[in-house]
């Protein structure tokens, strides 16, 4: 728990108010979400578009995630721009 939500009327958890089923929700189409990107990268015949995918999720990551949580930190648009940038196209 953060407490990043506390203070957001507009926190999917604050509009719910039920913790535990955003948490559910969230699990859940994470691992299908998962499960279908697995699918696909294992019928790719090529390796790149995989690689590609591999460093936006990583920038993704950093963006947001802890320890490095680099939105915080002013560096977020950097990594937009590689991933949603250069990455993506």
């Amino acid at each position: 728990q953060t407490g990043v939500d506390v203070s957001k009327p507009e926190s999917v958890v604050n509009l719910t108010g039920n913790q535990p089923l955003v948490l559910g929700l969230s699990i859940v189409f994470l691992l299908a979400g998962g499960g279908l990107l697995l699918h696909l990268l294992s019928t790719a015949s090529d390796w790149r578009p995989v690689a590609m995918l591999a460093f936006s999720l990583a920038c993704g990551y950093v963006y947001q995630g802890p320890p490095f949580r680099l939105s915080y930190k002013g560096l977020g648009e950097p990594l937009c721009f590689m991933a949603f940038g250069p990455s993506a196209t």
